[in-house]
């Protein structure tokens, strides 16, 4: 087996890239529970590893960059600070 970097997984990308012996594969865990391993061809295999990639990008963007906490009234009063003094002072 070559040596791929470990890559996060989420429920859109649940399988594995690997080649063997100059053979690309594709394994995962089917609906049944049942582990399956398929032989692709190296265009198939590029292509997963470009969405693959890309996926990765987006949860890390995601991670990075957007608010992952409710936005409401009284948070968004948090995040300016009570240190402000009010404009009827």
């Amino acid at each position: 087996m070559d040596k791929r970097p470990k890559r996060r997984k989420d429920k859109h990308n649940p399988y594995t890239l690997y080649t063997k012996a100059g053979r690309y594969y594709i394994s995962f865990v089917d609906v049944n529970n049942n582990f399956q391993e398929i032989e692709v061809s190296q265009e198939v295999f590029e292509s997963f590893n470009k969405f693959e990639l890309e996926d990765v990008s987006q949860m890390n963007e995601y991670d990075r960059h957007l608010e992952h906490s409710e936005v409401d009234e009284h948070t968004l009063y948090q995040k300016i600070g009570s240190s402000e003094q009010p404009l009827e002072d």
